[in-house]
């Protein structure tokens, strides 16, 4: 099985739903996880949301039914975006390091 290492970002988000979100800042967490090729959207929000020593296995939960994954593909390795479904603010970026 092919995994991809990705480093947790978070961001500083401004805006709203009706003027739209903007990206103010992006925070290195310096956490990893490794997220195989073939991984469903709610795979990855595990991964992702499950290595946040601050956030409860119930929350996780309630995460795949709130949060979409957005897979952006740039240099063939994809990055991968975590978005709330109701209003689209983003949340959290996996930026790949390297496959292994």
């Amino acid at each position: 099985m092919t995994l991809y290492t990705h480093e947790i970002l978070t961001y500083d988000v401004w805006g709203n739903e009706t003027d739209g979100w903007e990206v103010n800042d992006v925070f290195r967490t310096g956490l990893r996880v490794a997220i195989p090729v073939d991984a469903s959207d709610s795979d990855v929000i595990r991964a992702a949301y499950g290595s946040l020593e601050f956030v409860s296995d119930a929350e996780v939960e309630e995460m795949l039914n709130t949060v979409e994954v957005d897979p952006i593909c740039q240099h063939g390795t994809p990055s991968l975006y975590l978005r709330a479904k109701e209003n689209e603010r983003p949340l959290i970026e996996l930026r790949p390091l390297s496959v292994g």
